[in-house]
């Protein structure tokens, strides 16, 4: 009787252990798919930020599709990184806080009317030479590195000769697109130092009055909404 109630005892405690066996395995692999999913979309992310060259210092530039750069983001062209970061402000919207001077090398702003004089701040190390052409948007950055910038340039709307300023902070100039000259839609900014394209920016002109009177809010929402055209 002893030897079949010890046999019955084993046998309860091989089918508890095998039972829970089978409950751990489900788990284990909800734990391992879970980390298996977070290290991707962390390495997603980490490749995205990466292969976007904001203000970067390795990045040429060169083979850039601006057809799938974000507006108002920095994208170094093959005249290097001589500007690494920069502030736009204009006169037709937005309060001193919306048209801050602090430069950046992303979430510059990027919305301005035809009319509207934009500001130009620079963190560089350049002390003179530095040029800014306005373009119609061009989906190949190839055409920047190519250009010769003294000579007659295709699809060019405005351009402008900058200054240092005598004091930090100050602008460095500004550029004027002429409503009689262009539409509404996308720009590219392109710098210029010493005749060679260092910096594009992708930019959003709206028509006369069409930004003029939103808050700071609105126009924020208005620079997020672009970036998912």
């Amino acid at each position: 009787m002893k030897r079949l109630c010890a046999l019955v005892l084993t046998t309860a405690m091989l089918l508890s252990f095998a039972s829970c066996g089978k409950k751990d395995t489900p788990n284990d692999t909800r734990v391992t798919e879970a980390n298996h999913t977070q290290t991707s979309e962390s390495t997603t992310a980490v490749s995205q930020e990466n292969n976007e060259p904001q203000g970067s210092t390795e990045n040429s530039g060169e083979s850039i599709q601006l057809g799938k750069i974000t507006p108002g983001c920095m994208y170094i062209l093959k005249g290097g990184p001589v500007i690494s970061s920069i502030a736009l402000t204009g006169n037709r919207a937005g309060s001193s806080v919306f048209n801050s001077n602090k430069t950046a090398a992303a979430g510059i702003r990027d919305i301005f009317e035809l009319n509207e004089y934009v500001d130009m701040y620079f963190t560089t190390k350049a002390t003179d030479g530095v040029q800014v052409f306005v373009f119609k948007h061009n989906e190949v950055a190839e055409v920047y590195n190519n250009y010769n910038y003294s000579g007659e340039l295709q699809n060019l709307v405005a351009r402008a000769d900058l200054t240092k300023p005598e004091n930090a902070g100050d602008s460095w100039g500004s550029v004027y697109v002429n409503p009689e000259d262009a539409d509404p839609g996308y720009y590219d900014m392109v710098f210029v130092c010493d005749g060679a394209p260092v910096v594009v920016i992708k930019v959003r002109m709206y028509a006369e009055d069409e930004l003029a009177g939103k808050t700071d809010n609105e126009l924020r929402s208005i620079m997020h909404s672009i970036k998912y055209e």
